[in-house]
């Protein structure tokens, strides 16, 4: 705003004086944007209150003096004739245009950011670890991309970080106020967001309020501005939003698809997200409309492109998302049968035929329409668990993407996924019967493995299988641990078996707290004690547990952790985190490995970073950076 001759005479106040200014890129919402800082130690951030639609513009005009980025970054404290007279500095841009201290004070909004610090908190002969910021945050989280490969599913760890500086940090409403920074303790962006998501395909959400939902990048870059008033995470290069109270989809290059048209709202009663540029539509919509159990994807579905085009017509009453190429979907017709109407339900469909298979995206037949089910399964995209027959007389079997039999519907019923081309099957419905017997079968080879003999099977990724088993000569349940060909790894006279460190297992007998430690040929690294609850084979430490506190011992029963913690973690590093108390009442510090407290416990969250070197501590409204050095 510009200050007039006027204006200035009625600013005799104790208002502070400028100290210094500094003008911040132009951002999305904040095109021209000041942080200040006055001499009592305050610093505050001045926006130039101009018009939303104005942002864009190469040049904008306010009361009467044009603007620039150019002349916006301008800007300079400067003594005229006015703060002459009244003591008060001003703020100058060569356009003429001045504000003064008492505007920018009353009208700006505290500007935070970590204060940047040196404090060595703790020396030794091997390392140092010291606070490089401090801040009066109320949490700060971490920011993930988060990354779909190969079916599988992880979190990769940014140098990102959002502080929730007021309010609640569990909000998912825009009332909060949530700020970036790195770990160094750089602020990335001058704008105050009230809602900031992880990264999905390289976009994450941002939400401001009054302004509502928008998209950035890694680098802080304003790819979709913040305008709408919802916003979804990005799937398959589309993401849906939310536009005067109708729903879109939009991609990265901020082309809207508009599945809101007259024909469309008559035709479609639900739209699901775009998965490989493909997005179901139904004309149908079944949820919580079933005779016989609730489904999440029952209706009459078909499917349109990237254009908003109807490519597959709606025909199909079960329907999954396209998955590498192919849709997992069901024939049938449903009807509405009196007889399941009742007091609490009318109405409710029904149908009387089921046909699965798969189509490809010309809605072309991969999969024959010949199954009473094909069920997808985990970490698997090119094999699928089907049931053929019909369901009294039929059985389960897997086959691949083209309908092609690898493991022939032979089966009562196939007990959890495929892990390492094995499958658990039963001669039984387990459902019906908790005491079932479960085999595998190896499809791979195409052959039975083991005949239904045990109780329960986990199937590891490495190809190994714990199994639940009645052992006669024992008179008791043990488990016992098999390699992929079915060989069995040691004699076991265990009745439990975990994967410990590298080719290490924990095990205990009668009594699943008396855990010991054995090696792949079965020999005992460490017998079978109470209150055992972890082994840490590289460092030779045990956690055990006594009067429900958890201590460190090593392999010759010396305590080196006395047990006073609720959770020790990180064993096996420079430093341990240990908490004491749970929930709410939980205080976490940071200890030597000989027990030696680093950092008080009086945190309510510490967590190391990905780079191993910085380490995040957070309490109601503190929060601190330490950098681990190695000397």
């Amino acid at each position: 705003m510009e200050v007039k001759e006027e204006q200035i005479e009625s600013e005799k106040n104790d208002v502070p004086n400028f100290t210094k200014v500094e003008a911040f890129p132009p951002v999305d919402t904040e095109r021209f944007a000041l942080k200040v800082f006055f001499d009592n130690g305050e610093c505050k951030k001045y926006v130039l209150p101009i018009e939303r639609h104005q942002e864009k513009d190469e040049k904008v005009s306010f009361r009467g003096y044009e603007f620039t980025d150019k002349i916006w970054q301008s800007a300079v404290i400067t003594d005229d004739v006015f703060s002459q007279t009244y003591n008060k500095n001003i703020i100058k841009f060569e356009n003429g245009f001045l504000l003064s201290n008492k505007l920018c004070y009353s009208e700006g909004t505290d500007y935070s950011e970590p204060e940047l610090t040196d404090d060595i908190i703790y020396e030794d002969d091997k390392c140092i670890l010291k606070r490089i910021w401090k801040w009066n945050a109320n949490y700060v989280h971490l920011i993930y991309e988060n990354v779909w490969e190969n079916s599988d599913y992880w979190q990769k760890e940014l140098d990102l970080l959002k502080a929730y500086v007021v309010k609640d940090s569990d909000s998912e409403q825009l009332n909060c106020i949530i700020i970036i920074i790195n770990s160094k303790g750089k602020r990335l962006c001058s704008v105050d967001f009230s809602y900031i998501d992880d990264f999905h395909e390289g976009m994450a959400i941002v939400g401001k309020n009054g302004f509502g939902y928008g998209y950035i990048d890694v680098n802080m870059n304003f790819i979709i501005p913040m305008q709408f008033e919802y916003a979804e995470e990005f799937i398959n290069g589309f993401a849906k939003i939310k536009q005067n109270n109708e729903w879109h989809f939009i991609d990265k290059k901020r082309n809207i698809i508009n599945l809101n048209t007259q024909t469309n709202k008559e035709k479609y009663q639900e739209i699901e997200d775009y998965n490989e540029g493909m997005c179901r539509v139904s004309t149908l919509k079944l949820e919580g409309k079933l005779a016989y159990y609730s489904d999440y994807n029952a209706g009459i579905w078909g499917f349109l492109n990237e254009y908003g085009e109807e490519i597959i017509q709606p025909q199909y009453i079960y329907a999954n998302d396209f998955k590498n190429g192919i849709a997992i979907v069901c024939k049938g017709k449903w009807t509405i049968d009196k007889k399941w109407d009742n007091k609490c339900n009318k109405g409710m469909y029904w149908t009387e035929t089921e046909l699965w298979g798969a189509i490809d995206k010309k809605g072309d037949e991969v999969i024959p329409f010949i199954y009473d089910e094909i069920v997808t399964l985990d970490d698997y995209d090119e094999i699928f668990k089907v049931h053929y027959g019909g369901w009294e007389k039929g059985k389960w079997g897997i086959i691949d993407r083209s309908g092609k039999w690898l493991a022939e519907a032979v089966f009562e019923d196939i007990y959890g996924d495929c892990v390492n081309g094995l499958i658990a099957f039963c001669n039984n419905n387990r459902f019906d019967n908790d005491d079932t017997l479960i085999g595998i079968y190896d499809i791979n080879n195409k052959k039975v493995l083991f005949e239904p003999q045990f109780s329960d099977v986990d199937i590891f990724k490495n190809g190994e299988i714990i199994a639940d088993y009645f052992d006669k000569k024992q008179n008791r349940r043990i488990e016992r641990i098999f390699d992929r060909n079915g060989k069995e790894i040691f004699d076991s006279e265990y009745s439990f078996i975990s994967p410990s460190y590298k080719d290490t297992y924990m095990v205990a007998k009668d009594n699943i707290d008396n855990r010991g430690l054995v090696d792949k040929k079965g020999r005992v690294l460490y017998p079978c004690r109470n209150n055992n609850l972890r082994f840490h084979y590289k460092e030779k430490l045990i956690e055990f547990s006594e009067n429900n506190k958890v201590g460190l011992k090593d392999f010759d029963e010396n305590i080196i952790i006395p047990p006073k913690y609720t959770i020790i973690s990180n064993i096996g590093d420079v430093f341990y985190t240990v908490q004491i108390g749970v929930n709410e009442k939980s205080k976490v510090g940071i200890i030597t490995p000989n027990g030696k407290i680093v950092v008080p416990l009086e945190f309510r969250r510490i967590e190391w970073l990905s780079d191993d070197k910085h380490i995040v501590c957070c309490r109601d409204g503190f929060c601190q950076m330490l950098e681990y050095i190695e000397k």
